[in-house]
């Protein structure tokens, strides 16, 4: 069995650390890792897994322009714009398809058995992918935590340009699919008319201690990066801080904060370690799970569940969902009643919900039990071992 992915397996990645916690014990049982990353230096791959890693781009580099830009990627997001906005793309895709190619026999070639699970997010891992199996027909599971190949426009949802057959037969001949959450499985069988087991990243266990109170203090913590789809609704909750005297505090491996959040209210923690989350979070009478409202994120927004997810619910500090109420999040959470949810600032008010502790308490309750049922890493685990045995074994 081998692994074909668009990011390494690094634990300080969402994408590695969710891989991790899933995979868990079988990643040991992967013959090779095909990375199809082009950040490999910012997130590179877990050292005990090196010896099983194959970098693909250190033996396949793309073709490159003499002012160093990225041919390909280049080539690929001109084709995107032409056609989300012009309905028009070059048909004549010689030296992309050709790199696919090329990629696609490298791996064949170097594989013991032909099986396969697949992590793809853009057009690389996809037509590889579709390659490998037209050529060999191999078993493969594909798991779909991002879909960066689709985007909303005026007119609704679109694959770029001319992606969405590919991506169609690329679901139709796995064995199995798994989406990252429910928003993208609804999708997926709309859409395509295909099934899908619901797999994202949990968490090993519920932190049943309580967090340390201070009446005149209440205080909301933010962990992860500071990156354009959540800025803008962090932006929401500055004046909520303000008006209900309370206090952000934000880790994150960003040095310095942005701008908008230099205030008296906001505090930089600096980077927390995968396994300080859980008991650091728990300390915090809520948790913040912020998602841009700006359209051209709304694939990552309605369709995705981030790592922090299960690690919110399991730290016992009250999540607090901002953004749209299409966001993947917002609607798992709200379904089963769980959370402060704020798309806009005339519902903002509900943050004052966190300074009453019969609210607290219950919310305590009702997510405990949700993460129990819905968000562990065991109930994830088993979701993809089944697949494993039924098909990769």
């Amino acid at each position: 069995m081998n692994l074909i992915s668009e990011f390494n397996i690094s634990y300080t990645h969402g994408g590695g650390l969710t891989c991790k916690r899933v995979l868990s014990d079988t990643l040991i049982e992967f013959d090779k890792l095909f990375s199809l990353n082009f950040n490999s230096t910012e997130y590179p791959m877990e050292e005990e897994l090196l010896s099983k890693t194959v970098e693909i781009q250190t033996l396949f580099p793309y073709p490159k322009i003499p002012s160093g830009l990225n041919f390909a990627n280049m080539f690929y997001r001109l084709n995107s714009f032409l056609y989300e906005n012009f309905n028009f793309y070059f048909k004549n895709q010689i030296v992309f398809d050709k790199y696919c190619d090329d990629v696609a026999e490298f791996i064949i070639a170097n594989s013991k058995v032909k099986k396969y699970l697949i992590i793809p997010q853009g057009p690389l891992a996809l037509n590889v992918s579709n390659l490998i199996f037209e050529k060999t027909k191999a078993n493969y599971v594909t798991w779909i935590m991002d879909d960066h190949l689709l985007c909303y426009t005026k007119k609704g949802w679109k694959y770029k340009y001319k992606y969405e057959e590919r991506f169609r037969l690329h679901l139709e001949n796995a064995k199995q699919v798994f989406s990252i959450s429910p928003s993208m499985k609804e999708f997926y069988a709309s859409r395509f008319n295909i099934k899908s087991e619901v797999l994202f990243g949990g968490t090993d266990k519920y932190m049943d201690m309580q967090p340390i109170l201070n009446l005149e203090t209440y205080k909301i913590v933010y962990f992860g990066s500071l990156v354009e789809w959540q800025i803008d609704s962090l932006k929401m909750l500055i004046p909520l801080l303000e008006k209900y005297n309370l206090q952000l505090h934000i880790y994150s491996y960003n040095n310095t904060l942005p701008d908008f959040l230099k205030h008296a209210n906001v505090h930089h923690k600096g980077l927390l370690k995968s396994n300080e989350i859980l008991e650091t979070v728990s300390r915090y009478h809520a948790v913040v799970l912020p998602f841009s409202f700006d359209l051209k994120y709304r694939n990552m927004v309605e369709l995705n569940i981030p790592t922090k997810l299960s690690e919110a619910l399991a730290s016992g500090a009250i999540p607090i969902i901002i953004g749209p109420n299409y966001s993947a999040v917002s609607n798992y959470l709200a379904k089963a009643d769980i959370g402060i949810h704020i798309n806009n600032l005339t519902n903002g008010d509900e943050i004052e919900l966190i300074k009453n502790d019969e609210y607290r308490l219950k919310m305590r309750t009702k997510t405990k039990r949700f993460f129990e049922s819905n968000a562990s890493s065991s109930i994830m685990q088993n979701h993809w071992l089944r697949a494993f045995h039924d098909h990769l074994k």
